[in-house]
């Protein structure tokens, strides 16, 4: 799985746009499915020790992301 960092660095973007884009796609897998073909709902802790949702993508949707911004271009 590959973080939203990780996947606009493998598309050339910059990781909040591949959150918008994935939500755009309807990729993101919801808080209460937790996962999906696309994507994985995880909680983790962040800097201060409070609990987030971060969405971890996998190979078949950094590919969909790469898609999309083929037709954009």
């Amino acid at each position: 799985p590959y973080t939203a960092a990780e996947v606009g660095v493998i598309v050339g973007i910059e990781a909040y746009e591949v959150g918008t884009i994935a939500q755009r796609l309807d990729l993101k897998a919801s808080y209460d499915e937790s996962s999906n073909r696309y994507t994985r709902n995880v909680r983790v802790k962040d800097h201060a020790g409070k609990f987030t949702h971060k969405w971890l993508y996998s190979r078949e949707g950094v590919r969909e992301i790469g898609r999309f911004l083929e037709l954009e271009d």
